[in-house]
């Protein structure tokens, strides 16, 4: 029997295949995705505003009233206006208005209205004794429907063509978990179960915390304790604090900064 011909040595190596490069400076990262998160009343709102030419996408029906401009947006009633206004940035819409910036504001209430929808559509079905009342397992079907949102309004920063992508900015209320008597808080955004809250943060590139600076003292009149309201925003995980800038943009934590500064 004839011997098998020895294949040459690059015959038998798999060629490499092309290669794709990685990190930061890889790819179009010119629009950011970004987290604010804090205390109720911290400043998030404005904050976020002061971002390129924001619209804003409010799920907290009050919370821009503490914007002294003018800024383009609508007040969300239901998950139907929601998905039309990501659409509406998905498709363009927004580029008529030359709208530089998303702002969802409130994100927390995005969870309560998503749980109260899913949890009449289980009762309708007799699968829930009541809204707030799901079977084991039924959290999922809250979980995915809210992960798809987040990842939709991530990809807006990246969209194509170029000239529909936006920077997307979500503000939410924070969440203190302490684990042990003798621990300090660990201070994460609040999505909306538990789970999202440890999962979700993954999610985007920048976890922005608002934290006041310096002392409470106590209002003459009222006699409840008053924060001064000076703010500072912190990008680095800080005592216990999980804040982060993955693209290098902000300081590491100084002086709430105004948006426009950074962000183009």
């Amino acid at each position: 029997m004839a011997k098998a011909k020895k294949k040459n040595v690059e015959e038998t190596q798999e060629q490499p295949r092309t290669l794709d490069t990685l990190g930061r400076g890889s790819r179009d990262s010119e629009h950011k995705n970004m987290v604010i998160h804090g205390r109720s009343g911290a400043g998030k709102t404005y904050r976020a505003a002061t971002a390129p030419k924001p619209f804003i996408m409010a799920f907290d029906p009050r919370g821009h009233d503490s914007i002294p401009m003018e800024v383009p947006g609508k007040v969300v009633e239901d998950l139907k206006m929601a998905e039309n206004i990501l659409e509406w940035f998905e498709e363009g819409g927004h580029k008529e208005y030359d709208i530089k910036t998303l702002v969802v504001d409130g994100l927390n209430a995005y969870y309560d209205m998503l749980y109260e929808e899913k949890g009449r559509e289980m009762v309708s079905q007799d699968r829930a004794p009541g809204v707030d009342r799901m079977p084991y397992g039924g959290g999922m079907e809250v979980f995915r429907p809210y992960k798809r949102f987040l990842t939709r309004l991530v990809r807006l920063t990246q969209v194509r063509p170029i000239e529909n992508r936006v920077h997307v900015i979500i503000t939410t209320l924070d969440e203190q978990v302490k684990e042990a008597e003798q621990a300090p808080f660990n201070i994460r955004p609040q999505f909306g179960s538990k789970s999202m809250n440890q999962n979700f943060p993954a999610l985007f590139s920048i976890i922005a915390y608002i934290a006041p600076e310096g002392e409470e003292y106590e209002d003459e009149e009222t006699g409840e304790l008053v924060v001064s309201q000076e703010r500072r925003m912190l990008f680095t995980e800080y005592a216990g604090i999980l804040a982060r800038d993955r693209t290098g943009t902000f300081p590491l934590r100084g002086p709430a900064p105004n948006l426009s500064e950074y962000l183009k």
